[in-house]
């Protein structure tokens, strides 16, 4: 599937792009803020950032007679040292997790993986 994005918003700490060649289109959206956490004594800088996707979706509980616009998202948020040398070995991670949460443990069914859970790679 192609994607075209288009953006949307723009701030110093925030932009939003949206996804032009869907019908119903994807909203991405980025923000990002440097930090500095007091520590003994001194500042230490730190990264918050966010992406969301957002989508507009239709839920139809009753057939064709009913109908409400509901929206679907999925967020990664980080907090990491300025530079984000980190990043890249957490973010992988994570997804790792995600996929195997989803795939093993019926994560989007509303289920956590159980105490038992094997996450071992």
């Amino acid at each position: 599937m192609t994607h075209k994005y288009q953006n949307v918003e723009f701030t110093t700490q925030q932009s939003a792009f949206v996804d032009i060649t869907q019908p119903n289109p994807l909203k991405a959206t980025f923000s990002s803020r440097k930090v500095n956490v007091k520590v003994d004594g001194g500042q230490f800088p730190m990264v918050r950032a966010q992406v969301l996707a957002q989508q507009p979706f239709m839920a139809v509980p009753c057939g064709e007679t009913c109908g409400t616009e509901l929206t679907r998202s999925v967020k990664l948020e980080v907090n990491v040292e300025k530079g984000g040398a980190s990043i890249t070995e957490l973010r992988a991670e994570v997804i790792r997790l995600f996929d195997q949460a989803m795939t093993d443990y019926g994560l989007a069914e509303g289920y956590v993986p159980p105490a038992y859970a094997n996450f071992t790679e």
